[in-house]
């Protein structure tokens, strides 16, 4: 393609991994978002909870001044806190939910148009599976009635279903578009979120698991992992940065991601959709330089188009 993909859809990068220092107390929140805002690459940034209230209010002015398009992940809160949308417990799937919904608030605050979810952990038995699913699509349907109120959409993003990853229920394109399926009958503010760091891990090929997805795909993020090698430190879904040995993702795999997006009218002349780069440091890597990576290969899938 000769036109820079900035022209299809919004360049961003989801924050919290890209700068995992702030939650380490090393770096500031509001200095590495101010890099994202002043890299005039991005026109978009995810973001996850804030940790005060002062951080958030001077976040919520500079994105106000950016004019980049906001996402929140409430994937974290979920994780963190080993919370389970579709939890056997119903209390405990109250406890999700409620966490959920306080995150829609601080979406709200932080001026984004979505939040990000992930459903809980496989059962493992494929006859626990389907009451599982009914499980989830009820919570989710009570966060998107939440969430609608709140002018905010609900993305449900697809991860592993691996023991060394993230072992989610939600899981192969097929079944997350399932899922969507049933919730998009009555709530118009939900969709997909694929991401291309979790594709290798569910053996799924890029081009195809977004042609599936199809119509519910609203979100995408591009990212690496790595499957074949216990020993390395960004074994599972840790999304190391873009070509390293160990690797499943390069330039041939976010091209042909790109052509899947292509084909399902997700990237288009003056698009809106949000693509991210999903990549974390690791050991002596900056994050200036893997973001550098990022869009060097970025470039050169579009280019290959």
């Amino acid at each position: 393609m000769k036109q820079p993909i900035k022209d299809y859809a919004r360049i961003g990068i989801v924050h919290f991994m890209a700068y995992p220092h702030v939650a380490k107390g090393e770096r500031s929140f509001l200095e590495t978002l101010r890099e994202v805002v002043e890299d005039d690459y991005f026109s978009a940034v995810e973001l996850g909870p804030v940790g005060n209230d002062q951080d958030r209010e001077k976040a919520r002015e500079l994105l106000a001044q950016s004019g980049l398009t906001v996402a929140y992940g409430a994937q974290g809160i979920l994780l963190g806190h080993g919370l389970d949308l579709n939890a056997a417990d119903k209390d405990e799937r109250d406890e999700a939910v409620e966490a959920v919904c306080e995150g829609v608030d601080e979406a709200l605050a932080l001026r984004a148009s979505s939040c990000g979810i992930l459903a809980g952990k496989d059962p493992g038995d494929r006859f626990k599976r389907e009451p599982a699913k009914a499980r989830l699509a009820e919570s989710i349907e009570r966060i998107c009635r939440y969430a609608a109120e709140k002018g905010i959409a609900v993305e449900l993003e697809q991860f592993d279903r691996v023991p060394f990853g993230k072992n989610s229920l939600i899981g192969p394109t097929g079944e997350a578009v399932e899922i969507a399926e049933e919730i998009r009958r009555h709530h118009q503010n939900f969709g997909l979120l694929v991401d291309l760091s979790h594709l290798p891990l569910l053996n799924e090929e890029p081009r195809q698991a977004v042609n599936v997805a199809g119509e519910f795909l609203v979100h995408a993020h591009i990212g690496n992992c790595v499957k074949r090698d216990p020993d390395h430190p960004a074994y599972g879904d840790q999304h190391p940065v873009f070509g390293i040995p160990e690797g499943e993702n390069d330039v041939p795999e976010i091209k042909e991601f790109l052509a899947g997006l292509m084909d399902i009218g997700f990237l288009e002349q003056g698009g809106q959709r949000i693509l991210s780069f999903e990549v974390k440091p690791f050991g002596s890597q900056t994050t200036q330089e893997i973001v550098g990576v990022c869009k060097e290969k970025l470039d050169e899938a579009w280019r290959r188009l």
